[in-house]
């Protein structure tokens, strides 16, 4: 089976995303790998970000639109869509409304995910102020891995707390699959979910 015969589902939570919803979903329609479906929940939007995406679903069949029933915090509606939808393919990832991909994002990370056998491969990314538009290049801080141990890729991980490359990868749905039962919001702030799963 070829990289491009792979699919993988991409979940994308939104609430009152008019301002990026189109671009991030462009720059995920845009990819080389086209195999892919983008589930997307709205948790209960009130501006015009189902409008927005129910035009993108008449434009390209991979997207799929489910309005949530309920107002859920983070940590809840990303288990929610990983647990009702993203569960069905082998590779996935979570997006989110203000996200913006190279295009040949998925295509080069689910290659290396495959072809290393692994279960989880990020990259590093750019952070972009949302005022100035001035983009910051955000390198890995470090690399988690089997020659490792278990013990110092854990220290590695308390001492730096880089999650929000490592959440925002593509995994092996199965493995993801076994740690989401750590994703829970435990504190006020509602960050820390990542971190503990």
């Amino acid at each position: 089976m070829s990289i491009k015969d792979h699919c993988i589902a991409v979940g994308l939570i939104v609430w009152n995303g008019e301002k990026t919803i189109r671009y991030s979903l462009e720059s995920i329609l845009k990819q080389t790998h086209k195999n892919l479906i983008v589930y997307i929940l709205d948790n209960q939007s009130i501006d015009n970000t189902q409008r927005i995406i129910q035009d993108i679903t008449e434009e390209d069949n991979r997207v799929r639109l489910i309005v949530d029933s309920q107002n859920r915090n983070v940590a809840d509606a990303q288990r929610y869509i990983f647990e009702n939808y993203m569960i069905q393919s082998e590779f996935c990832m979570f997006a989110c409304d203000d996200d913006f991909y190279e295009p040949s994002f998925i295509r080069v990370v689910l290659d290396k995910l495959i072809n290393e056998n692994l279960d989880l491969v990020y990259t590093s990314h750019y952070s972009i102020d949302s005022v100035t538009n001035r983009k910051t290049y955000v390198k890995p801080s470090l690399v988690y891995s089997l020659f490792h141990s278990s013990f110092i890729n854990s220290c590695r991980f308390l001492l730096f707390r880089n999650c929000v490359p490592i959440f925002f990868g593509i995994y092996k749905t199965n493995s993801l699959s076994s740690s989401m039962r750590h994703f829970k919001l435990f504190d006020s702030l509602g960050f820390n979910h990542e971190n503990l799963m």
